[in-house]
Formats: structure tokens, C-alpha cells, sequence
């Protein structure tokens, strides 16, 4: 399955396998003393992830703050806890119940998202964006949740202004040899 996330500013479309057919829409904001906040919600407006930074101390490094991810598409919310593991490279994990979801950032733009030890997503992102508008690419095994996905790999890719750019060049990132390497051959089941 594919996934394409377009955002502009705030503003979050999600669509599934092609620009035509929307699973979700949904916003992004900085709260004041609460950090970012992201909210997903079905084609029906109906709230179905909600992810928001922890209570902390103004003193605390970036790597002590948690996350909690509430995703409610059935009558029972889950509620996952999102921590760093390390902070250079990027790793975040996030948990509920038995499983545990790896997020790891490598050089350039691709990320990946794995559960219990197997890749369950690649993700990726235009360098060049036009307008502001970024487009964010994940692809995934089909027994995966989508929102879910989603939400883990944009809570970490919100760091956009607002102001109306005509044209803007993303490099990616470069985190050292020491980062683990994405795994090219991985495809979709």
C-alpha cells in the first residue's frame, strides 16, 4: 500500500495509493508550553488520531520528551507512548501492548518504520517543494494500520514555517557513517 502525504503549513491531506482517493485529513499546531500537536481525521471528520508532547520541564533536553499517540478508530482508544531512544541518529519507539514500533531516520530523507524487529514501512519525501507544499511518500505492508503509520512518521517531520515560500530545496540529513543504513531491496507485502 502507498500512502501520499501532502502538506502546506498546517494543513495535512493523506491519500491512499493515488491523489484521488482521500483517507484523512488534519492539522498540526504548536500549543503553547504543551509543543506540537497533531490531529488526523477521517473523510467522515471523525477524530481518529490525536498525538501530543508529554508534560515536561522547560529545562528538559529533547530526548527526554515523550509523546502519547491516541488512535481511536474503534470504540476502545489505544493510547501508544512515544520515546527516544537516540537522539543522533534518530530512533523513536513507540509502544502498546506487545508490539513496539521502531522509527529510525538515516542520511538523506528516507526513514523507516519497523515492529518487533521487521520493516513494516519505508517513507521518503521530495527534495524540492513548491508553495510550501510538501509531499511525503510511505509505503507499507497491507495488514498495517495506515493512520497509525502515518501519524508516527509525520510527528517527526512538522518543522515547517508559515510563511509562503516560492520555492524551497530540503538537502535531508546527514547524521554520520555510524547511522544505520536503509535497506533499499525492502518492499511492500
Amino acid at each position: 500500500m502507498i500512502l501520499l502525504i501532502s502538506r502546506r503549513n498546517h494543513a495535512i491531506t493523506i491519500f491512499q495509493e493515488n491523489e484521488q482517493q482521500v483517507l484523512a485529513t488534519g492539522r498540526w499546531e504548536r500549543v503553547r508550553r504543551a509543543g506540537k500537536q497533531l490531529w488526523l481525521c477521517s473523510h467522515n471528520n471523525r477524530q481518529e488520531l490525536h498525538i501530543r508532547r508529554n508534560p515536561c520541564k522547560w529545562f528538559q533536553w529533547s530526548w527526554n520528551i515523550t509523546y502519547t499517540l491516541t488512535f481511536s478508530r474503534d470504540l476502545h482508544p489505544q493510547e501508544f507512548r512515544i520515546s527516544c531512544v537516540k537522539y543522533v541518529p534518530p530512533h523513536w519507539e513507540m509502544t502498546a501492548g506487545e508490539h513496539t514500533w521502531h522509527y529510525f531516520a538515516h542520511n538523506g530523507h528516507a526513514k523507516s518504520i519497523f515492529r518487533d524487529d521487521r520493516q513494516v514501512a519505508g517513507i521518503d519525501k521530495d527534495a524540492f517543494y513548491w508553495f510550501n507544499q510538501e509531499m511525503m511518500y510511505i509505503a507499507l505492508n497491507h495488514e498495517e494500520e495506515p493512520l497509525l503509520i502515518a501519524g508516527l512518521a509525520l510527528l517527526f517531520n512538522l518543522e515547517s514555517n508559515d510563511d509562503a515560500e516560492m520555492f524551497s530545496v530540503d538537502l535531508g540529513a546527514y547524521y554520520g557513517p555510524g547511522t544505520k543504513k536503509y535497506d533499499k531491496t525492502w518492499r511492500p507485502r
